[in-house]
């Protein structure tokens, strides 16, 4: 039993993922390919190959290129592959004039590339069909010989051209005109003209019209010129047609060939235009532009690219792209190879390590593209290091959010535990003896249950649910009591000396804010001589600030100011380290002992007080941190002196409204101390009812905010529509909803955040009465 063998195609690309697509399309429909890289390797194949059924080549190709294989394959060298069908395909080339020359140096058919698989497959199927698409071949007779004419008509009809005949001269032109003709055959001598004159009107260097002079005229002076004006030959009659049509022949395959040159010459210049308008284009692109081999090797970076990394440009060209990739990215980088992208785009991230040995974070975009004559692949790294740090910072910063959202939940509860523990403390001291030990006991207590409702107020501070409140703070009190609350958690290596002047002056300000910062400094000290013990000085002064300190010292103004100064003996920081020290997030300490977060926060502190901080250390001596606070008239009261006054004592009556049983009965027992009348409501809705029954029974309402079922702003509204003038002071442990701008806006006489004390409140109800007595 005999099977037909299969047709063999000989498939020649240098391009691995162009003769990858097409070995594929040819074996999908059942032909056995022979594929190879090169013209040089095709021709070995071929010295050793009895046939081929059809050739399949690549246009433009290092080495001997398609055209010149077309001409070979056409030679006597290789005569058993004369009629062997080409198909030329070309990603480089395409248009008419590609294809003319291409059909002219002996291939039988030419596709573009893009092109689609049902094309390139028809046209493989009617080559081996033995269907050759024959392009229209026209020649020009002008000649007066009626004769001549008749045999030479018959001569190029033979070998298929289509043939147009001129007895004249002027004929001739016409039809030059008309058509696009690829051969002329010119008598010289016409009835109204010489054969010179069509030459000169017709024929071009550039033009692939092959001129073809015949005459009875033996004056080798006419050949010249005629050669002179572009005649591809000059034929003495009588002749042989055999020699005639050789020598078109000859002369269209020689224009073929100069055309060849003409567009490789024209392709390399384009391609010489292309790289410098390329390399202008990626010097100015703002991001690393680089390209590379199949190896990794570098074959070019724009200037961008080369001082990111450390480096001048020619220094890194010829190196590896392993050479400056991360060792965790090593395996990204061996799969960046021209034939794994195909035609396709690829992108990723990717870290690079620069010449200082920094990691650079970067995302990479790459694409396959030819270069200096070779597949290569066209790498763009845009840095995202500072962009991956930011994000970093936000997930802190989101953190930081969600810390703040649950201690503004946390505070609710806290204070209003707070507010039990000092309102009976108070209370307590009012039945003690003065004097007695149980009354050191009792105020002791309420130290220690005012600095948790001053860490409660920093808590809230930081995590920016309470606005900052600025009044007259004088700071060697708030520093005292700073450095008594420190040094509980000191450890008993490090010594604290104060120096506090206490005429340094009073400043206006946030007192939980300043507690943050001082609280930071001297933790920070504390961190730095951990191990090995020292000494934290803490210093407090009046100072005058010139001119030239301010403008160096931004936002600071000349004149009088508070200083404070924090030193520590710890190991100190190295100049690299100080000049990151108020960056956000910047942290030397180890994961899990800081956020990075405390001196810029310090920073923005104190820069919104319009003061300024500056540092001073030396690695193994220590750190100096000094504070510079603006002052403000000492006249004004200031915070220490209004908690020194007295209870203040009324008379009235007050309607007192708050959900918690514990807090709303001991704080109508404060009230009573105070010389109140008081009615006392757990429920919003109860004691709508009560007022509701009497509104002018009442001289204040006190409510509560959080409360179930009417909040203590929407009972404010209430009340408001039965009596509009009633006072009203609305109190809170805590609000997401309610803030004091907001209570004001509501016309609620005053705001408190609990736990409240017998004297603020007080204080309070005497003032919100007496601005009612005014109004």
């Amino acid at each position: 039993m005999y099977t037909t063998p299969l047709p063999t195609a000989l498939v020649i690309n240098d391009d691995p993922s162009q003769l990858h697509l097409m070995v594929g399309l040819l074996e999908k429909d059942g032909l056995q390919v022979v594929r190879c890289q090169s013209a040089e390797e095709a021709l070995a194949i071929l010295d050793e190959c009895e046939t081929v059924d059809v050739i399949i080549t690549d246009l433009h190709m290092p080495g001997i290129d398609g055209w010149r294989l077309c001409q070979l394959l056409r030679s006597p060298q290789y005569a058993a592959f004369n009629t062997v069908p080409v198909l030329v395909v070309s990603a480089t080339f395409s248009g008419i004039d590609t294809e003319q020359v291409t059909t002219d140096l002996g291939a039988n058919a030419f596709l573009a590339v893009p092109y689609d698989a049902t094309t390139f497959r028809e046209s493989v199927r009617n080559l081996l069909a033995g269907r050759t698409p024959q392009a229209i071949r026209r020649v020009i007779l002008v000649e007066d010989n009626a004769a001549q004419n008749a045999i030479l008509r018959r001569a190029f009809e033979a070998q298929g051209y289509k043939v147009s005949t001129a007895a004249t001269g002027e004929e001739g032109r016409q039809l030059l005109r008309a058509q696009t003709p690829e051969i002329i055959i010119i008598d010289y001598h016409l009835p109204d003209m010489t054969g010179d004159q069509l030459l000169k009107e017709f024929v071009r260097p550039d033009s692939p019209l092959v001129a073809i002079v015949i005459t009875t005229d033996s004056a080798p002076e006419v050949a010249l010129q005629c050669m002179r004006l572009g005649a591809d030959g000059f034929v003495h009659k009588p002749f042989d047609l055999e020699y005639l049509l050789g020598l078109c022949s000859k002369a269209r395959r020689s224009r073929a060939l100069l055309r060849v040159e003409e567009l490789l010459e024209e392709r390399t210049k384009k391609l010489q235009e292309s790289e410098t308008k390329f390399r202008l284009l990626f010097d100015s692109i703002p991001e690393t532009v680089l390209v590379h081999d199949d190896q990794g090797r570098m074959l070019y970076i724009n200037d961008v690219g080369a001082q990111w990394l450390g480096w001048s440009a020619p220094e890194l060209v010829g190196k590896y792209l392993s050479d400056i990739a991360a060792p965790h990215c090593l395996g990204q980088v061996s799969e960046q190879r021209p034939a794994q992208y195909r035609q396709s785009t690829s992108r990723s991230k990717m870290v690079y390590i620069s010449r200082t040995g920094q990691p650079l974070e970067a995302e990479v975009n790459t694409c396959p593209m030819e270069f200096g004559g070779q597949m290569a692949v066209l790498v763009v790294a845009r840095d995202i290091t500072e962009r991956t740090r930011l994000e970093a910072q936000l997930r802190q910063a989101q953190k930081m959010q969600a810390i703040g959202t649950l201690a503004g939940g946390i505070a609710h509860d806290f204070n209003n535990i707070l507010a039990a523990i000092l309102g009976y403390s108070e209370l307590a001291l009012f039945d003690v003896p003065h004097g007695s030990r149980m009354q050191r006991h009792l105020e002791e207590v309420l130290i220690a249950g005012k600095r948790a409702r001053d860490l409660v107020q920093q808590i809230l501070a930081f995590s920016r649910q309470r606005p900052p409140e600025r009044q007259p703070v004088r700071l060697h009190l708030l520093i005292s009591d700073v450095l008594r609350m420190l040094r509980a958690s000191l450890p008993s290596t490090i010594a604290i000396h104060p120096c506090l002047t206490s005429t340094a002056g009073t400043v206006l300000a946030d007192p939980t804010q300043l507690q943050q910062v001082l609280m930071n400094l001297c933790t920070n000290a504390e961190h730095a001589m951990r191990d090995t013990g020292g000494m934290l000085a803490v210093h407090l002064d009046a100072v005058e600030v010139t001119a030239d300190f301010a403008d160096i010292h931004a936002p600071l103004r000349p004149g009088p100011h508070t200083y404070i100064m924090i030193r520590d003996t710890g190991h100190g920081m190295a100049p690299e380290v100080m000049e990151r020290i108020f960056e956000p997030f910047f942290t030397t300490k180890a994961v899990g002992e800081g956020t990075g977060m405390g001196l810029a926060v310090v920073d923005g502190i104190i820069a919104s007080h319009g003061g300024a901080i500056t540092v001073a250390s030396t690695p193994g001596q220590g750190t100096t941190f000094a504070i510079y606070l603006p002052c403000i008239d000492t006249n004004t009261p200031s915070l220490d002196v209004l908690e020194e006054t007295s209870i203040p004592q009324g008379h009235g009556r007050i309607l007192f409204v708050d959900d918690e049983p514990t807090l709303a009965h001991m704080t109508a027992e404060m009230l009573s101390r105070l010389g109140y009348d008081v009615t006392v409501h757990t429920s919003s809705v109860e004691a709508l009812k009560t007022f509701q029954a009497a509104p002018w029974q009442f001289d204040v309402v006190i409510t509560d905010q959080t409360m179930p079922v009417m909040t203590g702003e929407r009972l404010a509204r209430e009340l408001r529509r039965f009596r509009s003038d009633i006072p009203i002071i609305l109190c809170t442990g805590f609000s997401h909803t309610m803030t004091a701008s907001k209570a004001q806006a509501l016309g609620v006489d005053e705001f408190l955040l609990k736990p409240l004390g017998v004297r603020e409140l007080g204080l309070t109800i005497q003032r919100v009465l007496e601005q009612r007595r005014v109004l």
